[in-house]
């Protein structure tokens, strides 16, 4: 496993060459997305670690997992707002791939993500948070994803939405 700070591989919970402490959950530093980030990034998804970090129990995993969720969807949102001319270019498909691994990653941990855009509004799954006019969707269907929903051993988790009038 590596550091998520600088890509240093560990022995323990603590890294020997900057002394981040993986026991501290600090997720955040994940998504300050520049070169070195993204290649520590990717360390840190081949060699599983992103599995280590959510075997912990109960609330405090649950806890965890929204805040990935929530980068997760951060990161969905700013893929779906590059222009289609721009999808080609090599930092689009570095985001898109590294977002497809943390997908691959929470479906094989256990985590259920909600589908939503396009999806008929479910009170049950959804929490609305605007409605909005749309021209390509009728009335009552999600038009777009705050943030990701999921289900994990039982506990729902919500999708935050924005529905159309």
């Amino acid at each position: 496993m590596f550091c998520f700070r600088c890509g240093n591989e560990l022995t323990g919970a603590i890294c020997g060459k900057c002394g981040f402490d993986l026991r501290n959950r600090d997720i955040n530093l994940l998504f300050e997305l520049n070169s070195q980030d993204l290649k520590v990034l990717n360390k840190l998804l081949e060699n599983r670690g992103f599995l280590y970090a959510i075997e912990d129990s109960g609330q405090e995993r649950i806890s965890f997992l929204k805040k990935i969720i929530s980068q997760m969807s951060i990161l969905s949102n700013v893929l779906d707002e590059f222009p289609e001319d721009m999808r080609q270019d090599v930092f689009y498909n570095g985001l898109k791939m590294t977002f497809d691994h943390f997908c691959q990653l929470a479906e094989k941990t256990g985590v259920e993500l909600i589908k939503s855009v396009g999806q008929k509004f479910d009170h049950n799954i959804h929490d609305a948070k605007g409605m909005e006019r749309s021209m390509k969707y009728s009335s009552g269907v999600v038009i777009k994803e705050i943030c990701m929903g999921f289900r994990y051993k039982g506990i729902l988790v919500p999708a935050q939405v924005i529905v159309s009038r």
